[in-house]
């Protein structure tokens, strides 16, 4: 794409057409559009439409006789959780046998609600058979920030299990947890809290689309996918709502109270202890990310450092940005979701075969391809080589931001080869010279992405 295209459409990626680019930068322009409000007015009460199904509101009981965090100690807590129960129209009446998909929506674990994301989540829902959904409206930040969100999402799934009224349990292996971004992220640190608290069971399975889990934002992607994503990659999300009545020296972002919690496994599940039961006492996990997403390399650190005896498939879509599965115009959407629907019938029928990584990619005019490829965490480390010789001013202005933050990070070891290059005046990458004019290194000429 010649200077002109590129001022015009923004940056692009060898799959994406005219139609796509331009549409990427708008949704980047309206995502990024600074909001002089409150975190809390910005949380509208917006609903989209949802089609074809029957939807219950309903409250559930924050769990607090089963769960008990200590950071919540006397704190006065709202004891019910709005939800919505979700049921296709065409589900009969009386199945022998109910599943059910828990839904945690995403957005940043600041915005989003189950009524905004009610159509991504009926989406899955109705390729199911004898399934039903249900979705919370969980805690969200800064208002009610770590634990409260957590706990949320753990009382719904043990109400479903260990209901506090005469209702039937649900049991486990009839449950699925998925979620998106955020709500991904949240799926996560309950798998962890369950795993770590035996008195209660796993569900059958887990389905994880592009899982915000490193708030430290200490990933090489943070830096240098920023071109393509839409989402800001803002250190504290102060560039999209900019509020800074909640953030301070010792509190940088907004779903943790204090930056000491930032590489809190439950916080952060990236930085997780390995077990080496994982293998036969966590579930089967289905894992995506998008190529050209900020959050891609924290993700493959789960997949690859944090829990590399635990049953998860891995897939990494290319050319695909966050939470793409949910955005028509990128080619592998429908792919993603596909997948999703066969992991859970391979799960159903004990076909799923864990450790499995995958580059998926759909040429113009063919199918998906699934490449399988052995150690995607070679990415991250080229990554780190390409950050180490960076020297534009833009890049180490956010490097610089994030310092805080990483001191206890995946890649602070990195800051003395930054400092080391901070005077240069160019460098050098793939036998191509970028000098402080480069916003950005696009990614399309590293051939690395």
């Amino acid at each position: 794409m010649d200077l002109k295209l590129k001022q015009l459409y923004g940056e692009t990626r060898p799959t994406w057409d005219t139609k796509a680019s331009l549409a990427m930068k708008i949704v980047k322009k309206i995502w990024t559009q600074p909001k002089q409000q409150s975190i809390q007015r910005s949380n509208s009460s917006l609903t989209l439409p949802t089609f074809g199904v029957n939807i219950r509101k309903v409250y559930l009981q924050v769990r607090t006789d089963l769960i008990n965090f200590k950071e919540l100690k006397d704190k006065e807590l709202n004891q019910k959780i709005k939800a919505d129960w979700i049921v296709p129209k065409n589900l009969p009446n009386g199945t022998k046998r109910e599943r059910v998909l828990v839904y945690f929506h995403g957005g940043g674990y600041c915005f989003g609600s189950r009524k905004v994301h009610r159509p991504l989540a009926v989406t899955l829902l109705k390729s199911l058979e004898g399934t039903k959904l249900i979705i919370p409206d969980y805690g969200l930040a800064p208002e009610e920030p770590f634990p409260i969100g957590l706990l949320h999402c753990l009382s719904t799934y043990l109400n479903l299990i260990n209901p506090v009224d005469t209702s039937a349990p649900y049991h486990p292996d009839d449950i699925f947890i998925v979620g998106d971004s955020a709500g991904a992220g949240l799926a996560l640190s309950c798998m962890l809290w369950l795993r770590d608290n035996t008195n209660f069971p796993q569900p059958k399975g887990y389905i994880v689309m592009s899982p915000w889990i490193d708030q430290t934002v200490s990933h090489p992607s943070f830096i240098l996918n920023r071109s393509f994503d839409y989402i800001t990659g803002s250190v504290g999300n102060e560039e999209t709502v900019r509020d800074q009545t909640w953030l301070n020296d010792e509190r940088s972002m907004y779903y943790a109270t204090h930056d000491s919690l930032l590489t809190y496994p439950l916080v952060s599940p990236v930085f997780a202890k390995n077990r080496l039961s994982d293998s036969v006492k966590l579930p089967p996990i289905l894992l995506q990310s998008g190529d050209c997403e900020l959050l891609r390399d924290e993700i493959i650190t789960f997949f690859c450092k944090t829990l590399p005896n635990a049953p998860i498939r891995y897939e990494n879509y290319a050319d695909s940005v966050h939470d793409f599965q949910f955005i028509p115009f990128q080619r592998l959407s429908k792919t993603a979701l596909h997948s999703c629907l066969n992991f859970i019938q391979d799960v159903l029928n004990d076909t799923f075969i864990p450790r499995k990584s995958y580059f998926v990619e759909k040429p113009k005019g063919k199918s998906a391809i699934f490449k399988e490829f052995l150690n995607p965490y070679e990415i991250v480390l080229e990554g780190q080589r390409v950050i180490a010789s960076l020297t534009e001013e833009g890049i180490l202005d956010l490097w610089n931001a994030m310092k805080p933050k990483i001191k206890k990070g995946l890649i602070g070891e990195l800051e003395e080869d930054l400092k080391e290059a901070e005077n240069d005046a160019s460098f050098s990458f793939d036998g191509e010279k970028f000098n402080k004019s480069e916003i950005l290194l696009n990614s399309n000429d590293s051939g690395m992405f």
